[in-house]
């Protein structure tokens, strides 16, 4: 396998709660809140090679509660508040609960997406199972 061939590992982190407050269904880049201890530790995975990646369960768009404009004024918002290039990709699922669906967590929909989109090695990389204290 050459050098261009090979795969990268990454750490697939949700956004409310884990790297940001919840204010529940977050709509306004003003109640974006970065949890104090996130960049600093994010960049320490970076450092060690990991590619950082969001996955985000976002139902308000699909409930009618938040546009997609919104959700990428939020979404800019959450960026620049970590910095500039630490993360490498988002992706959110606007499907609610009681739809049948391959993106919304826990379903693997987003990050099979992300494995292929960035090249990942899924066996090597780490998904966050509960909620992290920073």
């Amino acid at each position: 396998m050459s050098s261009s061939d090979a795969k990268s590992h990454a750490v697939f982190l949700d956004r409310d709660g884990t790297i940001m407050h919840d204010p529940d269904y977050c709509s306004d880049p003003k109640q974006v809140h970065i949890f104090g201890n996130v960049p600093a530790a994010l960049r320490r995975l970076k450092t060690k090679g990991y590619k950082l990646i969001i996955i985000t369960n976002q139902s308000g768009i699909g409930r009618g509660f938040f546009t997609l404009e919104q959700y990428r004024a939020v979404e800019a918002e959450v960026l620049r508040q970590l910095g500039d290039d630490l993360i490498d990709a988002t992706y959110f699922c606007p499907d609610t609960p009681e739809q049948a669906s391959q993106c919304r967590k826990p379903a693997p929909g987003m990050i099979l997406q992300a494995a292929r989109d960035h090249h990942v090695d899924l066996a090597g990389s780490l998904k966050e199972r509960s909620r992290p204290t920073w």
